[in-house]
């Protein structure tokens, strides 16, 4: 056997080794290992609580479907009070205070003016490949709650 297969043979075991370690910490951190220490051989996660609020479905019942979105309301962030809708779908683009370090600025506009614009988007009536992304799948009672959200700016 030449040297050169011998080599080969020794990198494609070490690729495959490697391959099962990274499995096996996978595995562990999803079974709680992340709190173990990097000395330990995992990489430490601070815990995070993130209110989790579903999605709206349309098997909801009228009821159901409101107290949904008062829990969206109700989700709010420590910083100035904005939804998670709105730093999730917005934020990063219009900044926290809708200047826009990206974005445009849409702070200054009325909650009918934020929601026909918002509508625009989602009908593709204006192209922008980001907002559409964003907007496709945000229902109407979502978008209501984010050009009243916005109207405070």
């Amino acid at each position: 056997m030449s040297l050169r297969k011998i080599l080969g043979s020794i990198a494609i075991i070490a690729i495959i080794l490697f391959a099962f370690y990274l499995i096996i910490q996978a595995m562990s951190m999803r079974d709680g290992g992340a709190e173990k220490s990097f000395a330990q051989g995992a990489m430490s996660t601070p815990a995070v609580s993130v209110p989790v609020v579903p999605a709206p479905s349309a098997q909801l019942s009228e009821g159901e479907m409101e107290q949904q979105l008062k829990e969206y309301q109700n989700a709010v962030s420590e910083d100035r009070g904005l939804s998670k809708l709105y730093l999730v779908k917005c934020a990063a683009c219009h900044g926290r205070d809708g200047t826009g370090p990206i974005g445009p600025s849409i702070a200054g506009k009325s909650k009918d003016e934020n929601f026909t614009i918002l509508m625009k988007y989602k009908n593709d009536e204006v192209k922008n490949t980001m907002m559409r992304g964003l907007l496709d799948k945000t229902d109407i009672a979502e978008l209501e709650m984010l050009a009243e959200e916005i109207s405070a700016f």
